[in-house]
């Protein structure tokens, strides 16, 4: 199960900058 934070952490760090 690979570690879903990581993706979330991306994906909201993404969303925040754009």
């Amino acid at each position: 199960m690979a570690p879903l934070c990581t993706e979330v952490a991306l994906i909201v760090s993404l969303l925040l900058l754009s």
